[in-house]
């Protein structure tokens, strides 16, 4: 059973969750077949065990009928009425926790029962809710338009229908959720256009984008952001586009959720890499900047936990600008913040890198040798922190050691990519050269030095280029 959409489902519910959805499927209201509550306490008891067991449908049946010969198809039956109740249960769970949803759903019932009291009291609550809401996303634009679109159609069944109407306010707000909407999936379609060889038609862009530039919509900042976002990633050589987004990122962050806020930030700190891959440097400070903006505002940490990625990059973006107070004091703090199953690699990892960036080698081995890292990634570039240590350290014996382990764990692995082994099966082969030339040797030096920078895909780079100039005084 372990693969059904049931359980897959189930095993994301907390104890809470669970007693609801036992306390859903017990009211005869929804259910009228108490062995549904049953097999849902087989599963569970099952899934939450001291040993944690796989739920199987012979077990399950076995508990269910006592006694009755196993009949598979009576069995998935059940399982297939259970994950029915487990849909409407989160079908309602979601109209709970949305105020403006479940009234909207109200308004067309008393609107269609004509309830016309009832119906202004709910709309004029409804609306009131609205307003409040922190943010001033798409969703709340669309929210806008839902509700006066259902007060429209209201007022369309009423006498007043030749005095009133709000059809201006239901399109308008209908056109700023177009306008975010579109420009946001613009903007995610030109960041796939890099990634990938696809091309994407999106009709009216140009229109849009022209529309955008003789209006201001300084009020929606919803629709300048992602507009400037767009415009970031189709002119990147005017650095103006990155100012205005930085300003007003820093204005009107608080306006979107926290995922939105990720979403935007995301777009801002990949703008700054193509710059730093492009020699303005100086654009590392920008992105230190924005992870301490993300930082404050908790817009990083997701379900109370920040993401090992994330974790390493805010240590790597700090200690290439030598923040080695910051970044120490960074490693220690967010160490509680990582998921169980990440903060011993990730704060070895990261502890073990920021100390090898203060040339305290051999406390890097010291913190390497205390973990098997279990990530693949993780397990690649602690290797790869090793054999520069030891370069470092000019541990020869285990260099070589590590030179042909390191190859074998990279040819045998069949979780990395091709492209990833190519870069750090280069990586080897660059420091084996390096180790084996002599300081001063220029013509050695030279051949090297152009060897790797005609190569394409090298771990590291960076170092192996100060390594050369360290060898070439």
């Amino acid at each position: 059973m372990t693969n059904t959409k049931l359980v897959q489902l189930l095993l994301t519910f907390t104890n809470l969750e669970y007693k609801w959805f036992d306390q859903y499927i017990r009211s005869p209201y929804h259910n009228e077949n108490p062995l549904l509550a049953d097999l849902l306490g087989y599963i569970r008891d099952s899934l939450q065990a001291k040993s944690p067991q796989q739920p199987e449908k012979e077990e399950a049946f076995g508990i269910l009928f006592p006694n009755q010969a196993f009949n598979d198809l009576k069995i998935r039956h059940l399982i297939s009425d259970l994950l029915r109740l487990l849909e409407g249960f989160l079908i309602n769970e979601s109209l709970k926790s949305s105020n403006i949803s479940s009234r909207l759903q109200l308004l067309k019932e008393l609107r269609s029962r004509n309830q016309n009291k009832h119906f202004e009291a709910v709309f004029n609550n409804a609306r009131g809710l609205q307003h409040k809401q922190p943010y001033r996303n798409a969703a709340y634009f669309y929210h806008e338009y839902a509700l006066e679109a259902e007060y429209s159609s209201f007022l369309a069944l009423q006498q007043s229908r030749l005095f009133e109407t709000n059809l201006q306010q239901t399109v308008d707000n209908l056109d700023v959720f177009y306008l975010i909407e579109k420009l946001r999936y613009g903007c995610i379609f030109h960041n796939y256009k890099n990634v990938l060889a696809v091309d994407y038609q999106s009709l009216l862009m140009d229109e849009i984008l022209e529309h955008i530039r003789q209006q201001n919509y300084d009020h929606v900042p919803a629709v300048s952001i992602y507009y400037s976002i767009y415009m970031t990633l189709t002119e990147s050589d005017d650095e103006l586009h990155y100012r205005d987004l930085k300003s007003l990122l820093l204005r009107h962050i608080d306006q979107f959720t926290h995922e939105e806020a990720r979403e935007m930030y995301a777009f801002a700190n990949n703008y700054c890499i193509k710059q730093i891959n492009l020699g303005h440097n100086q654009y590392l400070n920008e992105i230190f900047a924005n992870y301490q903006t993300l930082l404050q505002k908790e817009i990083i940490i997701e379900n109370g936990s920040i993401s090992p990625w994330d974790y390493k990059n805010i240590v790597v973006t700090g200690l290439r600008l030598n923040e080695f107070t910051w970044v120490e004091d960074f490693i220690y703090r967010y160490k509680h913040k990582l998921e169980v199953r990440f903060r011993e690699n990730a704060f070895i990892y990261n502890l073990a890198y920021y100390h090898f960036y203060r040339n305290d080698y051999d406390r890097v081995m010291d913190l390497l040798q205390q973990v098997e890292f279990e990530d693949v990634f993780y397990s690649l570039d602690s290797k790869a922190m090793l054999l520069k240590t030891y370069y470092e350290l000019h541990e020869v014996e285990s260099l070589l050691s590590l030179f042909d382990s390191f190859t074998i764990f990279l040819k045998r692995n069949k979780v990395i990519s091709d492209r990833h082994r190519h870069t750090y099966l280069n990586l080897i082969r660059f420091v084996k050269k390096l180790s084996r030339i002599p300081p001063g040797d220029h013509k050695k030096i030279e051949a090297l030095q152009q060897e790797i920078e005609g190569s394409k895909g090298v771990a590291d780079l960076n170092w192996l280029r100060e390594k050369i100039r360290e060898l070439s005084p």
